[in-house]
């Protein structure tokens, strides 16, 4: 389990152990160490740079499950690049040359890209047309690519990508989560796109199936239902500024030029303007996945926690565009 100092990754070390009582023992990768790691005996933990494996990492490896992933893009993309795609090429390779059965790879529903009349759900089977200057979504979909060339080619290790919607639990930390921790967030005037989410405990259970089953190919994964754009952020407590969406993008911009914010630049504008849904059909009929929670619930469950816990730091700000949380950055 690369990834395994992240929220995501820490979460499916915990569930696989849990969960899958069969399994003899569970490795956790990842460059920082784990805030809490497992006591079970199966567990053992080992600090690396898979940009640079150690030959042995993958030894005596069945399943792996990479889930490293740089969410917030840094100034120099060959960087970003090298840490998201490169070492997950590197990765997969390593793992077929290795022996290993399967390759599990969480990807994202950004990967369909976010725009003007596309209102349907996505199926798997939909083209990777990710929104061009959002470095996540196209670092996925360029990921994706690649592991559906190797597993044409190389039949005897089962590929299998996970495409979740945006995943919220407690602790999570993602672009999404930052924005609805904002106390007054500007979105795009005119446009309130439908939004899915996904509880972090949801993915985990799919997770485990993908495992238990040996299950091959594309499953998207979103909670029932949809909720609007600015009910959502309502809801979390924060308030929508409307601005013109030409304003907004030079403003993002503008800031990241200047070194004002540190979050992004303008590049993912289309996906607080236009949907970007998922059909999860797939991932129900092959695997018997049902998601326990509504994506509204998944939301309300996140706010309570965060509103309980204190949210730190991020409520003080008035804009996204007037610096970057204090939380810590998140390796998926």
């Amino acid at each position: 389990m690369t990834g395994a100092a992240g929220f995501l990754g820490g979460m499916m070390v915990h569930r696989l152990l849990a969960g899958l009582p069969e399994v003899q023992s569970v490795v956790g990768v990842d460059l920082r160490p784990m805030a809490h790691p497992p006591t079970d005996p199966r567990f053992r933990f080992e600090r690396a740079d898979l940009r640079r494996p150690d030959p042995g990492l993958l030894d005596g490896i069945d399943t792996v499950l990479h889930f490293a992933f740089h969410l917030k893009p840094s100034r120099d993309p060959g960087v970003d690049r090298a840490l998201n795609v490169e070492a997950a090429v590197a990765l997969l390779e390593h793992a077929g040359a290795a022996g290993a059965a399967q390759f599990v790879y969480p990807s994202s529903t950004t990967v369909y890209g976010a725009r003007p009349g596309e209102a349907a759900p996505h199926p798997e089977t939909d083209p990777l047309r990710p929104t061009p200057g959002f470095r996540y979504g196209e670092h996925k979909a360029e990921v994706e690519r690649y592991l559906a060339t190797y597993a044409a080619t190389h039949p005897a290790l089962k590929v299998t990508v996970l495409r979740p919607c945006i995943v919220l639990g407690p602790g999570a930390v993602n672009f999404v989560a930052e924005l609805l921790a904002m106390k007054r967030l500007p979105v795009v005037a005119g446009a309130d796109p439908e939004m899915q989410f996904l509880a972090a405990d949801d993915l985990g259970s799919a997770g485990l199936a993908v495992v238990e089953q040996r299950a091959a190919g594309i499953f998207n994964l979103a909670g029932s239902g949809t909720i609007r754009w600015r009910e959502a952020i309502r809801l979390c407590g924060s308030h929508p500024v409307p601005l013109p969406s030409r304003l907004l993008r030079s403003l993002a911009d503008a800031s990241w030029a200047l070194r004002l914010q540190h979050r992004s630049p303008s590049g993912g504008m289309e996906l607080i303007r236009h949907p970007w849904l998922a059909d999860t059909r797939r991932a129900r009929q092959v695997l018997g996945w049902e998601p326990r929670h509504p994506s509204r619930r998944v939301l309300e469950l996140w706010a309570d926690e965060e509103r309980r816990c204190g949210a730190p730091a991020a409520p003080t700000r008035e804009s996204p565009l007037a610096g970057e949380a204090t939380r810590p950055r998140e390796t998926l």
